[in-house]
Parts: structure tokens; C-alpha cells; sequence
């Protein structure tokens, strides 16, 4: 993926892909990843070596279970599409930490359970922001 270094748009939705492969971490100019129903069940562990990104969809992507810890490290996302994820409650341990993050679509069937975090007023705070979207 060396020659491939400088692409911006990678769109890989549709294509049945099971997964991403670990060299997806070079893409440092990479600022919107396409993922819209896919195979994926996990992203790649070096997603948050995407420093540039701001576009993430996954949407559609219904085997996928887990966005890594490593999400909260994409300070440049801005746009997450999280919708028809059967499993994507687990994102929600990290998604505070998007701070750049203007647009939110979520499955309605996620818990939003705060309460057990240490952090709820914070959360609770982003949560209202999120609700002006």
C-alpha cells in the first residue's frame, strides 16, 4: 500500500470485505473511510493511526462488534456512521473522546448507559451537544 500513501477517499462499500488490512495505518493522508456493508467484524487495531481522518461509515456493517479503544484516537473525526451495526454498543466507551465530532448516526437500539462511567457529567455534557445535531 506504499504507492498508495498520498489517497484521501478510500471507499471500499459494498465489496464484501472481511477486514482491513493492518497496513490501512499508513494511509496518513486518508480522511474519509467508506465501510458501508461490508463483512468487517473489526477494524483494523492501527485505525487510530489515521491522524487525518474525519469521515468514518460504517453503516450497514452488521458482523461488526468492536471499534477498538483506538477510535478515541482520531481527534479529526467528525462524521461517524454507526448505524445497522448489530454490536456497536461497545464504541460507546471511547466515543466521548472524539472531540471533533459533529455528526453522529447511531442505531436507535444502543444503550446509553453513562451511569457506570466515572466521567457522566462530561458525557452527559457531549451527549447534549450531540442532540442539537
Amino acid at each position: 500500500m506504499r504507492q498508495l500513501s498520498s489517497v484521501r477517499v478510500l471507499d471500499l462499500s459494498e465489496t464484501g470485505i472481511g477486514f482491513l488490512p493492518p497496513c490501512i495505518g499508513n494511509l496518513k493522508h486518508l480522511a474519509s473511510l467508506q465501510l458501508e456493508s461490508t463483512g468487517i467484524c473489526e477494524l483494523a487495531e492501527n485505525i487510530g493511526d489515521l491522524k487525518e481522518l474525519q469521515f468514518l461509515n460504517v453503516c450497514g456493517s452488521v458482523k461488526l462488534g468492536c471499534l477498538w479503544e483506538r477510535i478515541s484516537e482520531l481527534k479529526r473525526l467528525s462524521v461517524l456512521d454507526i448505524r445497522d451495526c448489530w454490536r456497536s454498543s461497545h464504541l460507546l466507551h471511547g466515543i466521548t473522546k472524539l472531540v471533533s465530532l459533529e455528526r453522529l448516526r447511531m442505531p436507535w437500539s444502543i444503550p446509553l448507559d453513562f451511569e457506570e462511567d466515572a466521567n457522566v457529567e462530561r458525557k452527559k455534557g457531549v451527549m447534549g451537544n450531540w442532540s442539537k445535531i
